[in-house]
């Protein structure tokens, strides 16, 4: 019962978060200086066109009007039309969001799957020689941003190597998969086509691991602290004191409370990747989501602009309600309201 209580709570203060998000991108997106219309149609096209447009998406009317026509458009799943593809801007997220998607789980997975591990073998060791070269390679990946890392990697690995490929997510020799979700690495999978799911995971290594890096040193970072600081706790000197064996103590007392710091900030990396996500994309030919978002905010394209926004806060929200949950599962404290 308490577990739901929580649980309900968080997805209620998540909905306020939205709705006030979906407030802010609106009216900050109808002040910017600069006609969207005129930018659409250009600067030669008759003034009735431009009007009818503004009739169109309700531009003619008050801001709040505007809001409630966009709110009801997105309740009902039709977020508009986007001046920058001439397209639904459904239609534009339904294309380029699962290839987004899907580069985003993949990073996710290797900086959990490696900052983790490198943080508790750092925290396990703390002051040796792999503590320091753990903490050596933190710094210059946090230190370093995503498209560097982007560009390094694909000169070294596929123009001098020729490891990996430098473009797309698939290539041209290979059948893509019926759509059903977007994701072809999961459509290959329905539908069995396992040559082109291979191939889209190869094509993911480089882009993956660019966006990666900078938040598995950060990962890696939290957690060797963790584990170094509740070494020191006294429950553990006295679980050494009747002689349990260090790994034992290591996985069922250590691993579990120092997990909390880090899990709590795989939600922010989330919004990171998808923020840090463009110039990668851009790199490596990527068709996805956030080279679109950057495109249309440079158009000053109202419907997309609001859309992206809204889509990226509530992937964000979706991924801290999980964050929560596995949290309170660490320590029950959380759920229970005691700490």
């Amino acid at each position: 019962m308490a577990s739901l209580v929580f649980l309900g709570r968080r997805i209620g203060l998540s909905m306020l978060g939205l709705i006030g998000l979906s407030l802010l991108i609106f009216f900050i997106s109808r002040v910017l200086p600069g006609d969207p219309v005129r930018m659409a149609v250009g600067p030669r096209a008759p003034e009735w066109v431009a009007e009818n447009i503004r009739e169109q998406m309700h531009l003619d009317k008050p801001l709040l009007v505007q809001y409630y026509y966009w709110v009801r458009g997105a309740l009902r799943g039709d977020l508009g039309h986007s001046l920058f593809t001439r397209r639904p801007v459904s239609r534009d997220l339904k294309e380029f969001l699962p290839a987004t998607g899907e580069l985003a789980f993949f990073t996710i997975l290797i900086v959990a799957g490696f900052g983790i591990p490198l943080g508790v073998v750092a925290g396990r060791y703390a002051n040796s020689w792999i503590d320091n070269l753990v903490r050596i390679f933190c710094y210059y990946s946090v230190s370093t941003p995503s498209f560097i890392f982007a560009t390094l990697f694909l000169l070294l690995f596929s123009h001098v190597l020729d490891w990996f490929p430098t473009f797309g997510r698939l290539d041209m020799n290979i059948l893509r998969p019926p759509a059903v979700t977007g994701m072809i690495t999961v459509d290959s999978l329905i539908s069995g086509h396992f040559a082109a799911f291979w191939n889209t995971l190869w094509h993911m290594v480089l882009p993956a691991f660019s966006l990666a890096l900078p938040g598995m040193a950060q990962l890696a970072r939290i957690t060797r602290s963790s584990i170094h600081d509740n070494l020191g706790k006294e429950y553990i000197a006295f679980e050494r004191g009747f002689g349990i064996p260090d790994r034992l103590i290591m996985s069922k007392f250590l691993l579990k409370p120092s997990l909390i710091p880090p899990v709590s900030i795989l939600g922010l990396e989330v919004a990171a990747t998808l923020s840090n996500a463009f110039l990668v994309e851009f790199i490596f030919g990527w068709p996805g989501f956030s080279r679109y978002g950057i495109n249309v905010m440079l158009q000053k394209d109202l419907n997309a602009m609001s859309a992206v926004v809204l889509v990226v806060g509530v992937i964000f929200v979706v991924a801290n309600i999980f964050v929560d949950v596995a949290v309170t599962f660490l320590n029950p404290k959380i759920r229970l309201g005691t700490g």
